[in-house]
């Protein structure tokens, strides 16, 4: 057991560092990684919204059982908590442990393990959100007879030409797309297609 009452395995630490900008730096991140002791650690300049952050697969795929996968920040593993979840479930299931040392996360201690069940409430209640925004957006979208996806709507010349008339009359791009049933970038469209 270690002091916070975990019981690390003697393995090894493996840092991960990531920036969101080109102009933000790894620096302070690599730094507080060596004070720990991780060797090797990785490190990339990528949105934490991106699924493919190469240098953070290779760590992943670097971490065996026993080892400590270790972070200056929890948030550099992703953006959202359904993410976060995915990666630390991953990490549980093959046995390794995650630390973040801002955030003072550990997941072979007790507080750790119960950081990660609010993260997975947290992660079921964002999906939650998720799927029911997209509907209450299906549903204006059915109310107000708009596209439901898919290809955006096309106009045969004649209506084209009626879109470009009412435009120069005055006619905002707001009111022609809501009296075709189009989004404004449709008719952005057909009045640049003139």
């Amino acid at each position: 057991m270690d002091g916070n009452g975990g019981n690390h395995a003697a393995g090894r630490l493996i840092g991960y560092a990531r920036v969101s900008t080109k102009r933000q730096t790894t620096e302070q991140q690599i730094e507080a990684l060596e004070k720990a002791g991780c060797d090797p650690i990785y490190s990339e300049k990528m949105s934490g919204k991106r699924d493919d952050r190469p240098e953070l697969a290779k760590a992943l795929a670097e971490v065996g059982p026993g080892d400590t996968l270790v972070v200056w920040k929890i948030d550099r593993l992703g953006r959202d908590a359904l993410q976060l979840l995915t990666t630390i479930k991953d990490l549980k299931d093959r046995g390794v442990v995650l630390r973040s040392l801002t955030d003072g996360l550990d997941s072979s201690t007790e507080i750790g393990e119960m950081v990660m069940g609010m993260l997975a409430l947290i992660a079921k209640y964002e999906v939650g959100l998720k799927t029911e925004r997209a509907e209450a957006k299906r549903a204006l979208l059915r109310k107000r007879g708009g596209n439901l996806g898919g290809r955006p709507k096309r106009f045969d010349a004649e209506a084209a030409a009626a879109i470009r008339r009412a435009h120069s009359n005055g006619e905002s791009i707001a009111g022609l797309a809501r009296l075709h049933g189009a989004c404004r970038q449709t008719i952005y469209r057909v009045l640049e297609s003139a």
